[in-house]
């Protein structure tokens, strides 16, 4: 007999689904008045970019721990004893509380070295990061225990609500003050919406006896849902952290527009994810699958044909995000699409393997897309060594003189020069230069010392651009035939 709940659940997340193209519509928009307000060539836009991505990474501790507590949630919604799920709720309500609370304090203590690491260009951006990262991780909680009672309807309504006040605040103060900083904030202007999430807290916040989620289950559910966030940011967000690394600040906003419209593809698909989950973790004691091998069949279509689609409208598309031809940006597409193609299905089974509580697959995931964010930085990191240089003061106050020898065996087009003042921010591009001898206008003044500088070959596009589909195709067969031998080898142990 079917469930009542289940059915509930299932269409609940059909009607999420359908907003959710709505609302990827409407981030869309957002993206390209952004693209505008932030002026083109400027590096604004990239880093813009990097500094969002930089934020997601902050905050996957408690993504990971979210992904535990849905999928345990789930599983008891799926039995019917709505005494033990509401005990569980308020055990996991206050484990989230808690761990909230940890992550909030590490995001404060870890943002500034690992903002120099990743080259975050100035301290106010660093601040921004901060800023936005405590209320993304608090409107993760309130996410969290939405998701976990099933309100995929009212989280869809929210997200169209979070996307208007991002357009309001772009359109009022980005145009206005159009640096990335504004930007920031207007992401997390979206982000709070979801409090209103405890418009419900009656729904929330049951009383009862808690039930602490400390069980062999919930550890295996910790473990899983941490490989595979960490998955799924390696392949969708990491590259643009190397991108705003090592890139060229022209070379940055080309990137940041080709990717969000290839992850574009991601949103237009992406939804029938959190359908599949759900219905394969509810049904993962059957042995019929016939309904998620289904929804699975339709995610890789439906990732085919948008991918098709895509490289053939790609001119199109940029056209319409910067209001003018970009060629650079073009070519950075159709070599996106292919990348997004595998990382789709990865992501794909990698989510079934999740929903299927397949310990030893899901680890898996989470070690290829760590290995596929490895490759990208390595390859980064090798073609672009630190060149020998020479620093001295010019005839002005904050005006330097750089002096280095170009590497005739690495063949690059241009060179970064790259300025740290003192010691509260990562490293600025101060221009894109060649020949032997620069003299340049430092980007703060010289009294704020110690001044440092690096002299860096800029990454060419093309170079990261061809290892991704690369790296993308090898894990994506090597997680495919692993899925393959674990779903037959499940589907023998439930026969028997």
């Amino acid at each position: 007999m079917k469930s009542p709940l289940k059915g509930k659940i299932v269409q609940s997340g059909i009607i999420y689904t359908a907003l959710s193209f709505v609302t990827g519509g409407c981030n869309l928009i957002f993206q390209r008045i952004l693209i505008s307000a932030l002026d083109g060539d400027s590096g604004e836009y990239g880093a813009f970019k990097t500094t969002a991505v930089f934020v997601t990474l902050l905050g996957l501790p408690l993504t990971m721990a979210t992904q535990a507590v849905i999928h345990h949630i789930a599983h008891y919604q799926g039995t019917g004893n709505e005494a033990r799920l509401n005990g569980l709720l308020a055990g996991c309500r206050s484990f989230l509380l808690k761990f909230t609370i940890v992550v909030s304090l590490l995001g404060v203590a870890l943002i500034q070295p690992l903002s120099s690491y990743f080259d975050i260009p100035r301290a106010s951006l660093t601040v921004s990061a901060l800023i936005s990262l405590l209320i993304a991780l608090w409107s993760g909680y309130a996410g969290a225990l939405a998701q976990g009672l099933g309100w995929f309807k009212r989280l869809a309504l929210i997200g169209i609500g979070g996307v208007a006040a991002k357009l309001i605040f772009t359109l009022l103060i980005t145009r206005r003050y159009p640096v990335a900083e504004t930007g920031v904030i207007a992401v997390s202007i979206g982000a709070l919406a979801t409090a209103a999430v405890f418009f419900w807290w009656r729904d929330l916040f049951k009383a009862g006896e808690r039930i602490a989620p400390w069980n062999r289950d919930f550890f295996r559910y910790m473990a899983v849902a941490g490989a595979a966030v960490m998955a799924q940011w390696c392949f969708m967000d990491g590259s643009t952290l190397v991108v705003g690394k090592y890139f060229a600040k022209a070379d940055q906003d080309s990137y940041g527009v080709a990717i969000t419209i290839a992850i574009g593809l991601h949103m237009a698909v992406g939804p029938l994810l959190s359908v599949l989950f759900a219905a394969r973790s509810s049904e993962r004691s059957s042995q019929s699958m016939e309904a998620p091998l289904r929804l699975l069949a339709l995610y890789a279509a439906g990732l085919a044909v948008g991918a098709f689609v895509l490289f053939f409208v790609r001119d199109l598309c940029v056209l319409f995000m910067v209001k003018r031809a970009s060629p650079e940006t073009s070519a950075m597409i159709g070599r996106l699409a292919i990348t997004m193609i595998f990382v789709g299905l990865i992501q794909a089974l990698g989510m079934w393997s999740l929903a299927s509580n397949w310990m030893k697959s899901t680890v898996l995931y989470g070690l290829l897309g760590a290995t596929y964010w490895a490759v990208l930085l390595g390859v980064a990191s090798q073609a672009t060594p630190t060149l020998p240089h020479t620093v001295t003061p010019g005839a002005n106050a904050g005006e330097f003189t750089i002096r280095f020898q170009p590497n005739s065996r690495i063949g690059a087009p241009n060179y970064r020069i790259l300025h740290q003042s003192g010691k509260s921010s990562g490293f600025t591009e101060v221009t894109n230069i060649s020949g032997t001898q620069h003299t340049f206008q430092a980007a703060t003044n010289q009294l704020a010392g110690p001044h440092q500088f690096k002299v860096v070959p800029a990454l060419p596009p093309k170079t990261l651009l061809t290892i991704m589909p690369v790296a993308a195709a090898a894990g994506f067969v090597v997680m495919l035939a692993v899925w393959i031998v674990t779903l037959r080898r499940s589907r023998v142990v439930k026969q028997e």
